[in-house]
């Protein structure tokens, strides 16, 4: 008697950078939304629209991160939805003039 064994095929295995890519070509794609400087809940997560969006890094002392990071904890934002609000309102104020 022969006993047949039958191995399934492996799923194709994408790796992280591939992932990453297509992630971000899917969000290149979406729709864009106005966002309100002075309302930053107009940022939370939960009335936002898919907008493609890159990352900026900044180098800040210790101190002022811990200062950036309590006042958002108060205000019940993310850091990066206060730094967005604040640069978007400096740069919609900087087109006026």
């Amino acid at each position: 008697m022969i006993k047949k064994i039958v191995i399934a095929k492996r799923k194709e295995k994408i790796n992280e950078e591939d992932a990453w890519v297509n992630n971000r070509r899917s969000l290149e794609n979406s729709v864009t939304q106005t966002i309100d400087p002075e309302d930053p809940k107009s940022l939370n997560q939960e009335n936002e629209k898919k907008v493609a969006k890159r990352r900026l890094t900044l180098d800040i002392s210790e101190d002022f991160h811990r200062l950036i990071k309590a006042s958002c904890a108060k205000k019940g934002v993310t850091m990066s939805e206060e730094v967005e609000r604040l640069l978007t309102k400096h740069f919609k104020d900087s087109e006026k003039t």
